[in-house]
């Protein structure tokens, strides 16, 4: 295992090659370390509570409760209608937090098969997200934050990483210990960093000004503006990764240390979609399957990433109850107060969520109309219920994902997220 000192050594020297990555984090994680020195100390003690964590607590999967983690997506725009450039639609919003709630709970369709030899490491991380339903105020929300960086900042786009966290994050991220904030944005074509597609703070800067990920537009959900082969929504799995402190599976050197176990020693990163086995018994050690090239923390095209691991899940989990705990106690997935006050008291509770055949809809009023719709804005069902009596919704012919309920009494409506996972 290299030392972090080693590290940045090693990082100083490749630097230059850093602007043609996919992935930003390294470079951006460096540049603050040499600014700031302190944030390797955070690091050790982070990595010192996370082997102390997995030892303890490590190899739970299915016997812990699932972590929900509210999300605020601000779209950096250049004055563009909504859905027409960089400023995204709802649909592509929604498509994206559908993909991360799939990938991270192992539900993705596209998951590895059982008779394939990395199934067996392929885990549910019991993690799960939902678009923030209060904002800071304890208001309602969307979870969507649009913002002209033309108008505001006077940036159609943005020529690096140092760059947008120094003039954009700092103004318009919500509170990073009650939020994960993501940025969706463009770069500029001309700039050293126009083929990043995302990057991503980790836990030890967790609270900062600059906490949270970044997401170009075209890369982000899977319809619309996104490009093959970044349209599956595989880059914000990746960065959420990041944020949740995990490395690149090859650890960003020849036969690096990602600090995972269960994922077999790497040579190096993939590009494109590798045929299995690749790199069987490479010079790091890896048996005749090969390298792990289908792991989210890969470079592999989004259609060819299909998995974490068991170790990879372990790690995320200990950083949402150590160093990223205070997302735990936010309220912002919660409908707010100000909504049900407005809503002519109308309450509502739904079980079980995540759902699997029956959604059951508790609710004190009579005259309900709810409608379903999934996470492109498709209406997928509607109805009316007569008296209080609870709702039942039939999820058994519904396809594993998020989706939104809207419902609606005389006096006002309400919406609500739930998940089928079977």
């Amino acid at each position: 295992m290299k030392t972090l000192i080693a590290l940045i050594l090693t990082v100083a020297c490749i630097q230059s090659t850093w602007a043609q990555e996919k992935c930003g984090t390294m470079e951006s994680y460096y540049n603050r370390v040499a600014k700031n020195p302190s944030i390797l100390e955070k690091h050790k003690q982070i990595e010192t509570f996370t082997a102390d964590w997995i030892r303890k607590s490590a190899n739970k999967s299915g016997q812990r409760s699932i972590l929900t983690i509210p999300v605020i997506v601000h779209v950096i725009h250049a004055g563009e209608g909504v859905g027409t450039g960089s400023n995204i639609s709802d649909a592509q919003i929604y498509s994206q937090i559908d993909v991360l709630n799939l990938d991270f709970r192992r539900l993705n369709e596209d998951s590895l098969e059982t008779s394939h030899p990395f199934w067996v490491n392929a885990a549910d991380s019991e993690i799960e997200f939902c678009l923030a339903m209060q904002d800071e105020e304890g208001e309602p929300t969307d979870g969507i934050d649009r913002i002209d960086g033309l108008d505001e900042f006077g940036y159609e786009s943005w020529w690096d990483t140092e760059e947008f966290d120094t003039i954009v994050k700092p103004y318009t991220q919500w509170d990073p210990n009650s939020y994960l904030n993501i940025w969706v944005m463009a770069f500029d074509s001309t700039g050293p960093d126009e083929s990043t597609l995302g990057y991503a703070t980790f836990p030890d800067e967790h609270g900062a000004e600059n906490d949270g990920v970044v997401i170009r537009y075209d890369a982000f959900g899977t319809i619309e503006a996104v490009e093959y082969p970044t349209d599956l929504g595989r880059t914000a799995t990746h960065e959420v990764g990041h944020y949740f402190n995990l490395s690149h599976i090859w650890g960003d050197d020849n036969c690096g240390d990602d600090f995972v176990a269960d994922t077999p020693p790497q040579e190096d990163k993939h590009d494109g979609c590798p045929t299995f086995p690749d790199n069987d018994f490479n010079s790091c050690g890896s048996d005749e399957n090969g390298e792990m090239f289908m792991n989210y923390m890969d470079y592999s095209d989004d259609e060819c990433l299909v998995m974490f691991t068991f170790d990879q899940a372990d790690r995320m989990y200990a950083a949402i109850s150590g160093p990223r705990a205070s997302l735990l106690s936010s309220t912002a997935c919660q409908v707010p107060t100000a909504a049900i006050e407005n809503s002519g008291n109308l309450s509502i509770s739904l079980y079980p969520n995540p759902v699997s055949n029956m959604l059951t809809v508790q609710n004190n009023v009579s005259d309900l109309k709810f409608r379903v719709y999934n996470s492109l804005g498709v209406l997928i069902s509607e109805g009316f219920q007569a008296n209080d009596s609870p709702l039942h919704i039939d999820a058994t012919e519904l396809l594993n994902g998020c989706y939104f309920l809207h419902l609606e009494s005389k006096q006002n409506s309400i919406v609500r997220n739930f998940i089928v996972n079977k």
